[in-house]
């Protein structure tokens, strides 16, 4: 009984998963035939807290969709270490350039809160390489990601603190964010996380988080942001409101 209740749940699971990355912004792009044949071969996955989903060096991995959860992405500095750059929120879609090369060696990804994923195959990706479609639905893909990437760039420009972790929140709920029954949006961060993100002091983020919650644009809690009020941080930092 228990392994059948067990087997539903993860049935449900991979149910709702596959319907939310039907519906991610990338996939909603691309036709529905090209929707439906890209995740028939994708299956689910669990990560507990620190498990790697992609390490530095890993080759012939998937093509990953993050359900739920937050993934933490690291880059090599000199020597050994590994600083983390990003943290991608669910409804996003990681690891394409080594799912198409058959080589990782850009970032690890790994698990900062527990996360429940689609995995497809590299296999399901290289029997269409040759496929026009195919591929230009990938450059889309690294499209889009690298637009990511481009923006926390832009944001380490930003002169004035407040703008720049403003803008950097923004960047970092560029998926679907864990998004509340009330509406408000998760940002499962630390104040000390979300500093070094945007090369300020904490201090300096808790000044500025404490005068965004006073306007009523956030909550802070333990470990996360709450943010209830996200058109005003896009005006403020000159976003264009979606």
């Amino acid at each position: 009984m228990i392994h059948g209740l067990l087997m539903h749940r993860t049935q449900q699971a991979h149910a709702e998963a596959l319907s939310n990355a039907f519906g991610s912004a990338w996939l909603s792009r691309q036709t529905n035939e090209f929707r439906q044949s890209f995740l028939e071969q994708a299956s689910i996955q669990t990560a507990s807290v620190n498990k790697v989903i992609i390490g530095l060096h890993d080759e012939d991995h998937p093509l990953y969709f993050l359900h739920r959860g937050c993934i933490e992405v690291s880059i090599p500095r000199p020597g050994d270490e590994l600083a983390a750059v990003h943290f991608i929120q669910s409804g996003s879609w990681f690891g394409e350039h080594g799912a198409l090369s058959g080589r990782n060696g850009i970032a690890e990804y790994r698990a900062h809160k527990p996360c429940t994923l689609l995995a497809l195959p590299r296999r399901a990706l290289a029997s269409h390489a040759h496929a026009e479609h195919v591929m230009q639905a990938m450059v889309d893909l690294m499209s889009l990601n690298f637009r990511t990437y481009l923006d926390i760039t832009g944001t380490l420009m930003e002169q004035r603190p407040e703008h720049r972790v403003q803008s950097r929140i923004l960047t970092l709920l560029s998926g679907e964010g864990n998004v509340r029954t009330d509406g408000a949006i998760i940002l499962p961060l630390s104040q000390e996380e979300l500093a070094s993100l945007c090369c300020v002091s904490r201090p300096t983020v808790n000044k500025i988080l404490r005068q965004m919650e006073a306007l009523g644009w956030v909550d802070l809690g333990y470990r996360c942001i709450k943010i209830t009020n996200l058109n005003a941080i896009r005006n403020s930092c000159g976003a264009v409101t979606a």
